[in-house]
């Protein structure tokens, strides 16, 4: 494992962290000292998450509801993340989206970790 505080001053953004495998490294970052930024579609699960998680590791959690098969949406979460909280240090991209439906086309994956990086280059 690593040592306490490894992520300590760091940003960390986790999409589809409002439950399984999103929640538990969610959970596990904030351990680390990091902030975390969660998304997901539902925010009473986002809102549950961030108070489940804050209250066992007494780090803030920060969350915004977002649809990673939605562009826009995905923008004004990074720029909620950024208000709040700057730019990410780290980005898990766990939210699910079927190639099919994803807004890129067929067998391209919608990516928050694109909007990200424009987000930082600009």
């Amino acid at each position: 494992m690593l040592p306490a505080d490894s992520f300590k001053g760091k940003v960390a953004v986790v999409t589809g962290g409002g439950t399984g495998l999103g929640f538990a490294m969610a959970t596990a970052l904030s351990e680390l000292g990091a902030k975390v930024f969660i998304t997901s579609r539902k925010e009473d699960v986002l809102k549950a998450a961030a108070y489940s998680i804050s209250s066992s590791t007494g780090n803030d959690v920060l969350y915004h509801a977002a649809d990673v098969r939605d562009p826009e949406s995905v923008k004004k979460a990074i720029d909620s993340l950024v208000e709040r909280a700057g730019l990410p240090d780290i980005v898990i991209n766990n939210a699910y989206v079927p190639a099919a439906a994803s807004p890129l086309g067929p067998g391209m994956r919608a990516d928050c970790c694109v909007a990200a990086s424009d987000r930082a280059a600009n």
